[in-house]
């Protein structure tokens, strides 16, 4: 039947068979390559184009395999299309002003491996914080830094388990307080 796109008459179903690849490359196209936009009508017309030539279909060995043949043809074609658009395009995207070092600011956006100097000084800003939350609190202490359980503290500490977990409540919602004003 493709074959017969290059003769006089044509089959009357090539119409029907050439838009159903299109459908279904169409569709394939706008998940699997979306950044294409525009160019996906290209490169599937370019596929489509590709299927009927006299030439490529005289590599059809086993029409069995037609499917699979037609799917390389336009994954190829889908390539082409995308580095021919990679190409022509003009302009350059720049990461910053045009008088800045594209490279310098590439590095400066890149995540370090270890923490950098104002990260330290932020780490250590909220330990700071936290120590002084809980600096006079046996109960914190106990809690967060012992892990003893809350029926455990309150008997060390002659209180009953609501006073623990009151205390506890207060503190929690204290060390929030802080760490959200320290950011």
């Amino acid at each position: 039947m493709l074959r017969s796109a290059q003769s006089r008459a044509p089959d009357p179903r090539l119409g029907e068979v050439l838009e159903a690849f299109r459908r279904h490359w169409m569709t394939i196209a706008r998940k699997r390559y979306p950044r294409l936009r525009d160019d996906v009508e290209d490169a599937v017309q370019a596929a489509l184009m590709k299927l009927v030539s006299a030439d490529r279909l005289a590599h059809l060995k086993d029409p069995g395999r037609l499917e699979a043949w037609a799917r390389s043809i336009f994954v190829h074609s889908v390539i082409d299309v995308a580095r021919e658009g990679g190409r022509h395009r003009t302009g350059r995207i720049y990461l910053g002003e045009a008088d800045e070092d594209p490279e310098q600011l590439l590095r400066e956006r890149l995540p370090a491996d270890r923490p950098g100097p104002e990260d330290v000084a932020a780490f250590h800003e909220r330990l700071e914080i936290v120590r002084r939350c809980i600096q006079n609190l046996d109960v914190a202490r106990l809690r967060f830094l012992e892990d003893v359980p809350e029926k455990e503290i309150a008997a060390r500490q002659n209180l009953t388990r609501d006073a623990v977990a009151g205390q506890l409540k207060r503190i929690r919602r204290g060390l929030r307080i802080a760490l959200r004003d320290a950011e």
